[in-house]
């Protein structure tokens, strides 16, 4: 809750976490504070690992404009990724969001959307990448009021083999969400490979060395998940 916070008062930021805003790595280097934000690399990891689809050229459509949401969104793009949609409830934000990309990935084509059952069914139609990052199928999965999202629905409908569906919730660590894109044909890569990859990527910055990840992912349950098609 205080990445927001954290990247603020360090000495100095990596790239990624500046254009994010947010910082879920601090690296102690003598008497100052460096700051880095993982989350993006290692949903790159995730995709490219355990989705078989790394994002260069790739078609993307990001759900969410938050914390998650924008780490994907530039993390996506700066791997030079043709297109990413960036789709929020409120569009303002997602329009926001967008601007802040293009300024850092030109060659990059950003649309952003309102969060409607429309325009998630035009953004996900030829997608190859969907990343989910609302606590929308947490919501639904620990019995959440007012029932599943309308927009949710609309995706499930557009869900096709050739794509890789992300979603960055990881309690419960298999969602409905990813149960749909299974059954769609299209691979499904759970929250926790995104959580062990980001892990991963931290671990190495504090410790310099490669992290042990076949026990990281037995740790957490990950090769115990339905992932693949």
């Amino acid at each position: 809750p205080h990445k927001e916070s954290a990247a603020g008062v360090l000495d100095e930021l990596d790239g990624l976490a500046r254009q994010i805003g947010a910082v879920n790595t601090v690296v102690v280097s003598g008497r100052r504070l460096h700051g880095f934000n993982t989350d993006g690399a290692g949903m790159l990891d995730a995709l490219a690992s355990d989705g078989g689809m790394p994002a260069a050229g790739r078609r993307c459509v990001v759900l969410g404009a938050g914390g998650g949401g924008r780490a994907a969104a530039f993390a996506l793009a700066a791997a030079g990724a043709s297109r990413v949609a960036v789709l929020n409830r409120t569009e303002r934000k997602a329009q926001s969001l967008a601007d802040a990309v293009r300024r850092t990935a030109p060659g990059c084509r950003v649309e952003p959307a309102p969060l409607l059952v429309d325009a998630v069914e035009r953004a996900v139609e030829d997608a190859e990448i969907v990343v989910h990052a609302t606590a929308a199928t947490m919501s639904a999965a620990m019995g959440g009021g007012g029932g599943r999202a309308d927009w949710l629905q609309g995706l499930a409908r557009r869900l096709h083999r050739g794509m890789a569906v992300l979603d960055m919730v990881y309690t419960p660590a298999w969602t409905e969400l990813l149960g749909e894109a299974k059954a769609a044909g299209a691979t499904a890569v759970s929250g926790l490979s995104m959580l062990v990859f980001q892990g991963a990527r931290s671990f190495q910055l504090w410790t310099g060395r490669p992290a042990p990840l076949d026990v990281m992912r037995q740790a957490v349950g990950l090769n115990e998940l339905p992932l693949k098609r």
